[in-house]
């Protein structure tokens, strides 16, 4: 009988789902040639992303814990030994159903062994019991095919990796776009009064740096939009998510957005400009609709924002978030443990 480390069990699971994954995004991408595939696979490939949780998965407000989630499709446990497989079934019932009951198949194992679960609305039905080399089959031929789409778990490494993949194209683009309106009768008081704000915190910038920060700063909006926007199950055009022009309340439309970083509508009424921005649009758009938004909140922006904008310019501007190492040195300086600190300055949930 065969006894493995607990994280051992999880690192192998990861790897060998990992690589099923892209071996069935490959074969999908060859009939499809759709955007979603195109994009999973590049995410996979350098194994850029954590495409799984990358230890235990939160069940709601309570301390409980699973041992891994596929995005919302599968849910794993991991044990020692099979002598343990009944006990992680009636966890899965009495403990975990909360997450357990949103997915398509919850499996147990302890590498050697496998035993797999349909997730029904009774609770969990017997799908077999493999061992290693035939799982390997079943999760190839009959179950991560199921899967029509991944979703991604959304924690900051993911959310950085899906908006920096293509970035310099997507910046390059919008640059252009910028440049060629940055002086027309409606986008250029846009910018100047994004420009003002900036250069009261900066004074001698250059040009170039508030252009190169302003087109910064509009990506980073559209992500965070769009993100919101799927977060919702709001389904609109692309224009609409990025621009935030998809909330309404009262039959009212409530505005979200910073109006001087949708400068970019403007294009769209442009044949020659409206190609790239469309482009820029549905790039961003496919991305936010790849996370699994419902899985738990965490500061998923952080290292988007940390990679958008350089250190030195974050410091100067002032963090639109507690930055670890400020949380950090308050551990470490002050005696915090088992009290409730609260930041009226942090709006990410550092």
């Amino acid at each position: 009988m065969s006894l493995r480390p607990h994280e051992n069990i999880r690192i192998r699971t990861a790897s060998l789902l990992r690589e099923l994954l892209k071996e069935i995004a490959e074969k999908r991408y060859e009939i499809t040639k759709d955007l979603y595939s195109s994009i999973l696979l590049k995410l996979l490939e350098p194994e850029k992303i954590t495409v799984l949780m990358p230890q235990e998965v939160r069940v709601g407000a309570e301390r409980r814990w699973i041992d891994m989630a596929l995005g919302s499709s599968m849910v794993f446990e991991f044990k020692s030994s099979t002598r343990e497989f009944e006990d992680a079934e009636r966890d899965a019932k009495e403990k975990y159903w909360g997450i357990v009951s949103r997915a398509r198949f919850f499996i147990v194992t302890n590498w050697d062994k496998w035993r797999v679960y349909a997730v029904t609305e009774k609770g969990l039905e017997s799908a077999g019991e493999y061992d290693l080399d035939r799982i390997v089959e079943v999760l190839r031929a009959e179950i991560i095919p199921q899967i029509k789409e991944f979703k991604i778990p959304p924690i900051p490494k993911n959310v950085e990796a899906l908006y920096r993949l293509d970035y310099d194209e997507i910046h390059g683009k919008l640059q252009r776009v910028f440049s060629t309106l940055k002086n027309s009768p409606r986008v250029r008081p846009l910018y100047e009064a994004y420009k003002s704000i900036m250069s009261m915190l900066y004074g001698g910038g250059s040009e170039t740096f508030y252009e190169d920060l302003f087109i910064r700063h509009t990506y980073m909006q559209m992500a965070v939009l769009a993100s919101l926007a799927s977060a919702l199950g709001i389904v609109e055009r692309p224009e609409a998510i990025c621009s935030g022009a998809f909330l309404n309340v009262d039959m009212a439309s409530l505005d979200i957005a910073l109006p001087y970083l949708n400068w970019w509508r403007v294009a769209l009424h442009d044949p020659q400009l409206q190609r790239d921005v469309r482009w820029v649009l549905n790039m961003v758009v496919m991305r936010a609709s790849m996370v699994d938004w419902s899985l738990g909140a965490e500061d998923v922006f952080r290292m988007l924002y940390e990679f958008l904008i350089e250190q030195k310019v974050r410091r100067e501007l002032g963090e639109y978030y507690t930055p670890l190492w400020l949380v950090e040195m308050m551990l470490r300086e002050f005696d915090l443990r088992e009290r409730i600190v609260l930041d009226p300055f942090c709006g990410s949930g550092t």
